[in-house]
């Protein structure tokens, strides 16, 4: 494996520094959003090997709910997330 970013990272990394240069207050906010995400979201996401705590989520196209420890009782458990309607 290479420290090298392959194409894609080297292309958006590229088109970075053009909007960074172009719109340097936009790209400020970009910034803050992101950090902003990282403190509220990512950096509290479990993280790979770490049991998930429990929860319960609607069945889509139901009015059921189900609880992860419920399915986890039945075997291993795949969670599967999506957008929802566009």
């Amino acid at each position: 494996m290479t420290d090298q970013p392959g194409p894609l990272e080297a292309k958006l990394a590229e088109l970075r520094d053009i909007v960074r240069e172009r719109l340097p207050a936009f790209m400020d906010l970009v910034d803050q959003l992101a950090a902003e995400l990282e403190e509220s979201v990512v950096s509290k996401a479990v993280d790979v090997g770490e049991q998930a705590p429990d929860f319960d989520l609607p069945v889509a196209g139901s009015d059921r709910r189900v609880r992860l420890s419920e399915a986890l009782a039945r075997g291993p458990a795949v969670l599967c997330f999506y957008r929802g309607h566009w």
